[in-house]
């Protein structure tokens, strides 16, 4: 294995542990190293092949279209929500709802901001919050 590339050594690894058909076969980004004939191929095996169907495989990756290829759910881990959603979408989709879910909060922060704004003036105009100095 030391006289192998990166890429042979990514390739050899994969096919270790896709021949030992796991229960639960975890990947962290398994297309670094890998040419683009082997990420298509790796994602059609995950995405196609009957032994993948009945098992579980997790992968963490950034190459979003391998993960659309070859998954069908995804989970989100919240920093700072600190929980774990599970979605069932191709990340693509779940990015997309994601990012209206943002803009729909960042509406409600701005709309509730501006009611409190104006019940503060409101306030100030009626002699009820301001400076009695």
């Amino acid at each position: 294995m030391k006289a192998l590339s990166g890429g042979w050594r990514v390739r050899a690894a994969l096919a270790a542990a896709l021949f030992a058909r796991p229960d639960v076969l975890l990947l962290d980004e398994p297309t670094n190293h890998l040419s683009i004939a082997a990420v298509l191929w790796l994602a059609r095996e995950l995405s196609s092949a009957s032994t993948w169907a009945s098992r579980v495989v997790v992968v963490v990756s950034h190459d979003r279209h391998f993960l659309d290829a070859a998954t069908t759910d995804s989970l989100h881990i919240s920093g700072a929500a600190k929980r774990l959603t599970a979605h069932r979408m191709s990340y693509s989709a779940w990015a997309a709802k994601r990012e209206e879910q943002q803009k729909a909060l960042q509406r409600r922060v701005a709309l509730r901001n501006d009611k409190k704004d104006k019940l503060a003036g409101a306030a100030r105009r009626e002699g009820g919050g301001g400076d009695t100095s």
